[in-house]
């Protein structure tokens, strides 16, 4: 096994573990603590695609890993642009207010678990 390939199975292992506790807070009305590691499963997601992929990262900031992620993978057409406006929601949840952030979880909270 290869430091990529133990780098890559600890990604996965965070996205699943993060995805795990968002589900668990989302029961509990935890709402915002949800979006937080939902938003956190995405990323580490996205940092096993690129681990995956063999994309070099050169950037630690969260807004520089979303705009890689886009121009690698959704402009490439490798992945649906919906998955890219999923990130970008959960990476600003304050754009769109508490009431904004009940409303979205009522219609969807089935689609969060539906990405594990």
């Amino acid at each position: 096994m290869t430091d990529n390939d133990i780098l890559l199975a600890y990604r996965i292992r965070q996205a699943d573990e993060a995805l795990a506790d968002a589900r668990t807070l989302l029961e509990s009305r935890g709402l915002r603590a949800a979006i937080n590691r939902a938003y956190y499963a995405a990323f580490y997601g996205a940092l096993a695609l690129f681990l995956k992929a063999g994309t070099d990262v050169r950037t630690s900031k969260h807004a520089g890993i979303i705009a890689l992620f886009n121009k690698e993978f959704v402009h490439a057409g490798r992945i649906d642009v919906e998955y890219s406006r999923l990130l970008q929601r959960l990476f600003n949840p304050h754009r769109i207010g508490l009431q904004g952030v009940r409303s979205a979880d009522r219609r969807g909270s089935q689609s969060l678990a539906d990405y594990g």
